[in-house]
């Protein structure tokens, strides 16, 4: 994937081009494996480009950098770190520009795309391993203004409750732990109360601990006009975390937070990272940037190996050795009432598969479902996101191979032609002598088949689109044990015309056929009963 070009534009000679900690964010956004980043004093003609700007330290340059945006016919602009707001961004003249504001002000950047403080570079430190989080209340920082000092107050009083709470008022900002010490408490926290900045109500905490799987009690009180609504207007989105319009709630909504820990920030985690996607996808469409044209689809549910994350870690990496960037949607299952004993031992894992998609994974999100919808019930949620023409769809269990190479170019192309509709890679060296009559010819690397499995396989999304058209959005089923019959019965009542409405093939390279294997992750459980309609 060639990648896009991007800029850390300053016009002043004392200013640093990019060694600020509200910058931490846009390395997700503007990933390196996407965006070819270079200091830029001047920009240089071209066809499109980000473009990131310190405009705290500019603003009395609009006219200098109009100057420079005219010689990018396409531009998305960052206007970085202006948390007082002083910069005159209706000043921007540009005709094809899309402007993103950090810190941005309600009612006067309404029209702008908002972006909020972010979280700090010490996120860094985390890690892939998730933290125990023994600690219900973490709290470290300057109480500088009304809404603070009504804040602390309220966790003075905590502090006499059977909670484990940490809470500690520095004199000035970073006076207190040192970063290290400071992020990695707050990744040991359930809730993070997440007071009020100076100007607005956004803060370096609430993103950290959005970060750390903390949940933020989030101040949505102005400390000095006394507006609310702040957070769901910066996020165009209704809040899945407490907001906070009286610090005097704050005990209630920790306790409520405490009891429901698993859930709710499983919830706000899933959300926050399709947020940061929103934000990505927003840029690359703007930019005509071509994404990769594979969608992988990883459904996951409770088995008794949880918590260990060992066969999704596998499977995981087996995709990343053959798709190094393309997107990876993890849906995980809720549990149904046949399994209620893993309950804990399954949110443990749900925690842990979150956890790396914050801090271990590149570009996976993961949609978590509260009830139970099994492979057919998250499969009909998730093509809502899938923007791709193609889906790989490989179960957690079921990891491609490593040690031999899968030409993923041939397979699309040979989809592209028209030839296929899906490519099935196979879990044996070769095919059983019990599956040789449902295969036909070969074209190529290609085998015929009418035998639909659910290893892993790469197909069309308008295939899968027809696919999941025949299950009711109220099944709860493998979409195998359903589409397996749909294949065989087309196949047996019209023949090749009954195959050419599937166009299902093997992939069969010579020196063998395995591309995927079996982790059994159910092991000797048998299947629970299903709902097809």
């Amino acid at each position: 994937m060639k990648r896009s070009k991007a800029y850390w534009l300053r016009l002043k000679e004392d200013v640093p081009y990019n060694d600020y900690w509200d910058y931490a964010i846009l390395y997700e956004l503007l990933p390196v494996q996407e965006y070819e980043f270079a200091p830029a004093d001047k920009l240089s003609k071209t066809d499109k480009a980000v473009v990131v700007f310190p405009a705290r330290h500019h603003i009395d340059m609009v006219d200098q950098l109009n100057k420079e945006l005219s010689k990018v016919k396409k531009v998305v602009l960052f206007l970085m770190g202006d948390e007082e707001h002083l910069f005159p961004v209706e000043e921007i003249k540009h005709d094809d520009i899309q402007i993103w504001i950090q810190n941005p002000e309600q009612g006067r950047h309404d029209d702008y795309h908002k972006l909020g403080t972010g979280f700090t570079p010490h996120v860094d430190v985390l890690g892939g391993e998730e933290y125990e989080k023994t600690l219900d209340v973490f709290f470290s920082g300057q109480i500088t203004h009304t809404r603070r000092k009504e804040m602390w107050e309220v966790l003075l009083q905590m502090e006499q409750r059977p909670i484990s709470i940490d809470v500690n008022a520095t004199r000035s900002f970073t006076a207190g732990h040192d970063s290290a010490d400071y992020i990695k408490r707050m990744a040991k926290a359930k809730v993070a109360p997440a007071p009020s900045g100076p100007k607005t109500q956004d803060s370096f905490r609430f993103f950290e601990a959005l970060e750390c799987m903390a949940i933020p009690l989030a101040d949505d009180i102005h400390p000095k006009s006394g507006k609310d609504g702040y957070w769901e207007w910066l996020f165009d989105d209704a809040a899945f975390y407490p907001l906070v319009k009286d610090w005097r709630s704050a005990p209630g909504y920790t306790a409520d937070m405490m009891v429901e820990y698993d859930r709710r920030v499983q919830m706000i985690t899933s959300w926050w990272l399709m947020k940061k996607r929103q934000y990505r996808k927003e840029i690359q469409k703007f930019l005509d940037i071509e994404s990769d044209n594979i969608t992988v689809v990883v459904p996951s549910s409770p088995i008794r190996a949880h918590p260990s994350t060992d066969i999704i870690d596998e499977t995981i990496a087996s995709i990343r050795h053959h798709l190094p960037n393309s997107e990876i949607i993890i849906t995980l299952d809720g549990i149904r009432s046949e399994q209620a004993d893993l309950n804990d031992q399954y949110n443990e894992y749900k925690n842990k598969v979150l956890w790396r998609a914050l801090h271990h994974w590149h570009n996976v999100v993961v949609l978590v479902h509260e009830e139970h919808q099994h492979q057919s019930g998250m499969m009909h949620d998730v093509m809502q996101y899938i923007e791709t023409p193609l889906i790989l769809y490989v179960e957690h269990d079921t990891p491609l191979v490593t040690d031999k190479e899968i030409d993923f170019d041939a397979c699309i192309d040979f989809i592209n032609e028209g030839e296929a509709n899906t490519v099935r890679f196979h879990f044996e060296n070769v095919i059983p002598d019990a599956h040789k009559g449902l295969v036909m010819d070969q074209d190529g690397d290609f085998l015929q088949t009418f035998q639909w499995s659910q290893r892993p396989l790469l197909s069309t999304r308008a295939y899968f689109k027809t696919i999941m058209s025949r299950f009711p959005i109220e099944a709860r089923c493998f979409i195998e044990d359903v589409w397996h019959g749909v294949v065989m019965n087309d196949w047996y009542e019209d023949g090749i015309l009954g195959w050419n409405k599937h166009r299902l093939w093997i992939y069969h390279p010579e020196g063998g056929i395995q591309r995927s294997y079996n982790l059994d992750g159910r092991g000797e459980e048998d299947k629970y009963e299903q709902k097809f309609e």
